[in-house]
C-alpha cells in the first residue's frame, strides 16, 4: 500500500516506462503523440523550418534534430533541455505530471502499466556508404597543427575520403557528396561512421553522422580502473591529450549526454571525472550539467575546467596550436594527469 517508506516503488526512468510510454512523455513537450512519418519544429530552440523527426532505436524512440548541438534526444532527453533542469527534476516532473506516485511522492490516482507491445524496429535513418583515399599532403598538413600525426589518425580509424552518398530525409533521395575541401570519416563506431569536413560551415554538411549519444570515442582503450577520466567533447581534443599523456574519452557534442547507465558506469570506474568542453557559454553549461549528473550518482566524484580564455581559443586544440607549451601549463595547473 502507498503512504510506507518500504512500500515506495523506487522513481527512476525503468519505473516510469513500466506505467507510461516514451511516446506519451514525448506528448508533454510537443503536444501531440510522436508520428515517424512527420517533421517537427523543435520546441527547445528558435525553429522557422520545422526538419525535426522522430525514430526509433533497438526500440528506443528519439527526436532528432540536426540543427541543435544536442541531435538526438530521448523522451526524458527533450524535457530536460526544454525546462534547463537535471535528470532527477525530470523524473519528478514526469512523476508528476502523470500522477505516477513513484517514491511516495503524490498520490496515484491510476497506476496502470503499459501494454508489453513489440515496438516496430525501423531502419536507422541514414545509412552513409564512402570512399576512402590516400591521405594527401593537405590532409596531414591539417592534422598536425594540433599535434596528430599519420600514426595517430592510423590506429584511431581516421580515414580521408574522395565522396560519401546517404539518404537524405528532406528531400527524400540519395544525395552524393564530392567534398571541395578536406573531409574524414570516422570508423571507430563501424558500421555507424562519423564524417567531419572542418572548412564547411555547420549548417552546411561539416558534420554528417548516423551515431548516437551512446557512441563514446576511445572507450574501448581504457584501462578497468583507474585514478582519473577525462571527457572532452570531440575527437581532436580527445588525441591532443591523449598526445600529451591524459587518460580521456570524448562524446559526440557536447549536447549529447550518453544515457545515465553510461555515466554511471564511469563514476564507478574512475576516482575523478573532469569534464573540459569548450570554455564560451554554451560548453560551460554543458559541462555543469554533465557534472551534475554524475555527482548526483556519485558525490564529489567530478568538476569541470575549461581553458584560458584567448582571441580563437576554446578547446584543447585549439590551445595547442595556440601554444603548445600554453597547453602543457594548462594540463598540469589544472591537474589533468
Amino acid at each position: 500500500m502507498y503512504g510506507f517508506i518500504d512500500d515506495y516503488i523506487p522513481l527512476n526512468m525503468e519505473e516510469i516506462l513500466m506505467r507510461v510510454t516514451q511516446e506519451e512523455i514525448f506528448h508533454i513537450t510537443i503536444g501531440e503523440i510522436p508520428d515517424i512519418n512527420k517533421k517537427y519544429i523543435s520546441p527547445i530552440r528558435d525553429d522557422r523550418i520545422g526538419e525535426c523527426f522522430f525514430n526509433y532505436y533497438n526500440g528506443k524512440l528519439y527526436f532528432i534534430d540536426f540543427a541543435n548541438s544536442k541531435t538526438h534526444m530521448d523522451c526524458f532527453g527533450i524535457i530536460q533541455d526544454k525546462y534547463n533542469i537535471s535528470l532527477t527534476k525530470t523524473l519528478i516532473f514526469v512523476n508528476n505530471h502523470f500522477k505516477l506516485g513513484l517514491n511516495g511522492i503524490g498520490t496515484p490516482v491510476d497506476i496502470k502499466f503499459k501494454p508489453q507491445d513489440i515496438v516496430k524496429e525501423v531502419k536507422p535513418y541514414i545509412d552513409i556508404i564512402y570512399k576512402i583515399k590516400p591521405y594527401n599532403k593537405a590532409d596531414i598538413a591539417y592534422w598536425n597543427n594540433y599535434g596528430i600525426n599519420k600514426e595517430n589518425l592510423i590506429e584511431d580509424g581516421i580515414l580521408s575520403i574522395l565522396w560519401y552518398k546517404f539518404y537524405s530525409n528532406r528531400v527524400k533521395r540519395e544525395i552524393i557528396i564530392r567534398p571541395k575541401s578536406l573531409s574524414f570519416i570516422y570508423t571507430e563506431f563501424f558500421p555507424k561512421v562519423k564524417i567531419y569536413s572542418p572548412f564547411e560551415k555547420k549548417t552546411n554538411g561539416k558534420w554528417i553522422a548516423n551515431v548516437t549519444q551512446n557512441d563514446i570515442g576511445n572507450i574501448k582503450n581504457l584501462p578497468i580502473l583507474a585514478k582519473k577520466l577525462i571527457i572532452t567533447k570531440s575527437y581532436k581534443d580527445n588525441r591532443v591529450l591523449r598526445n600529451h599523456g591524459v587518460l580521456s574519452i570524448w562524446f559526440q557534442n557536447e549536447g549529447m549526454l550518453p544515457d545515465d547507465k553510461y555515466l554511471y558506469n564511469l563514476g564507478k570506474r574512475f576516482d575523478k571525472i573532469i569534464v573540459l568542453f569548450d570554455n564560451d557559454k554554451a560548453g560551460i553549461i554543458a559541462a555543469k550539467k554533465i557534472t551534475q549528473e554524475i555527482n548526483s550518482r556519485l558525490p564529489n566524484t567530478a568538476r569541470y575546467v575549461s581553458v584560458p580564455i584567448k582571441a580563437g581559443v576554446k578547446d584543447p586544440s585549439d590551445l595547442y596550436k595556440h601554444n603548445r607549451f600554453e597547453l602543457i601549463n594548462f594540463i598540469n595547473k589544472s591537474n589533468l594527469l
